[in-house]
């Protein structure tokens, strides 16, 4: 059954005003000075007795003390998170923490952030390793390398107090201390040779650290000379060079590693690799074009796909056309050989002899890109020999040239230095 709102409202309103009149009813007696005092007094004794009671059955604890000096760092050690308090290492974690800290760390910043390859070389004698085996490195402007005190000043810039000087070897003990004998007369004399030897062009640029690049020769093989090192510059001095590849085009550099800690086998320094580029391309992408580009020549080398064409037999072609280390010649180029017999009539030469060998020949300044695709040449090639005639000058090259084209001979055998190393060309000339 459901009662009706009015009655609920009546009974609320009455049992309110029945709990009103009994508290005043039992207020009354309280009005009375003597029992309000013992009421008081009551209260107080049952409350202190509680408080006794309680007493020692719980934590203990005390607030801060606002009088003493130290009451703030009272107040910032209050927990008013609840948070647990840090747990206090043990001896083997103290131990642990300690040998991590002492353990040096292997740095692991790429090659490519830290340098470039400027140009390799590579020495067949020693299938890599010793011997002029070399490349030359440029610091990034990020790398912060710091060059050795006689890089810095053979590497000053003109008008500098210390100008820049020869980048021969410094000399020996035995000459410094004969120099150190000589009297003023020979001192003048020194001086005059090094404002001579200051004028002279140095090998490498003369840079300074700030704002201009940074170039560094590393040698596969140092031999103990601090100037043919196989060690970067520091903070990279634990980046060392160790092999050139045989194609000129990449170098394999390895980290030191740290001591390996006890009862631990030691660990072999990983080779990593380092690709040629004057393009800024990452390595990951040249090791993926490299990778297909190998593929590709391993397609274009198959029998059934490819045939080589035998040696001395001139393929018909409109344009110049490489199949293996054969280049035929197109027959837009037909009429310029018939009426001068030169093959590099449009590329730039200068007569090349080497410094530490007996190699002569004659080295390409500058060719035309185009030039340059279609005959497989490059800056910086040295023409050594034509059809096992050695060359020693443009003008023998070319009149060799020409007068075999006269005889009738259209293959032309060539060697080439090329980074570093000597390869074959064959140009073969149209028959008629």
């Amino acid at each position: 059954m459901r009662l009706p709102l009015p009655f609920l409202l009546y009974t609320t309103a009455l049992g309110l005003f029945c709990w009103a009149g009994w508290t005043v009813y039992e207020s009354l007696p309280l009005m009375d000075d003597d029992a309000r005092q013992a009421a008081s007094e009551a209260g107080s004794k049952q409350a202190r007795g509680l408080i006794k009671r309680g007493q020692g059955s719980g934590s203990q604890s005390s607030g801060p003390d606002y009088a003493a000096s130290s009451w703030w760092s009272q107040l910032k050690e209050v927990n008013l998170i609840g948070k647990l308090p840090p747990k206090e290492p043990t001896a083997a974690e103290i131990e642990a923490q300690r040998l991590k800290e002492e353990t040096p760390k292997i740095d692991t910043t790429p090659l490519e952030d830290i340098f470039e390859l400027v140009s390799l070389v590579y020495d067949p004698k020693e299938s890599g390793r010793g011997g002029e085996a070399h490349v030359i490195i440029r610091y990034k402007p990020t790398a912060s390398v710091e060059p050795p005190d006689w890089w810095l000043k053979e590497n000053q810039p003109p008008g500098t107090p210390m100008g820049p000087r020869d980048l021969s070897a410094a000399p020996s003990t035995a000459k410094t201390r004969s120099a150190r004998g000589r009297g003023r007369r020979g001192q003048q004399g020194g001086q005059e040779r090094n404002k001579s030897s200051a004028r002279m062009p140095t090998s490498m640029p003369t840079a300074s650290i700030t704002g201009r690049e940074i170039l560094q020769k590393i040698w596969v093989d140092d031999g103990g000379d601090p100037r043919r090192s196989s060690a970067l510059w520091p903070t990279y001095g634990h980046i060392r060079l160790v092999r050139v590849a045989p194609n000129a085009q990449s170098a394999f550099f390895v980290r030191d590693v740290p001591p390996p800690a006890e009862g631990e086998p030691k660990a072999e320094p990983k080779e990593e690799e380092l690709l040629k580029t004057a393009a800024a391309i990452p390595q990951s992408i040249l090791l993926a074009l490299r990778s297909r580009g190998e593929q590709a020549d391993a397609r274009a080398a198959r029998p059934e796909q490819q045939q080589q064409p035998k040696a001395g037999t001139w393929r018909e072609v409109e344009e110049t056309t490489r199949v293996g280390n054969q280049f035929h010649i197109g027959r837009k180029d037909e009429q310029r050989f018939r009426s001068s017999g030169d093959f590099f009539n449009d590329v730039y030469v200068d007569t090349y002899v080497s410094k530490t060998s007996s190699l002569r020949g004659v080295s390409v300044r500058s060719v035309q890109p185009k030039l340059a695709q279609a005959y497989g040449i490059e800056t910086g090639d040295v023409l050594l020999e034509v059809n096992s005639r050695k060359i020693t000058s443009k003008a023998q090259a070319t009149n060799m040239v020409k007068k075999d084209y006269q005889r009738g001979v259209r293959t032309f055998s060539t060697k080439w230095l090329s980074n570093g190393q000597v390869v074959e060309r064959v140009y073969q000339a149209p028959d008629k």
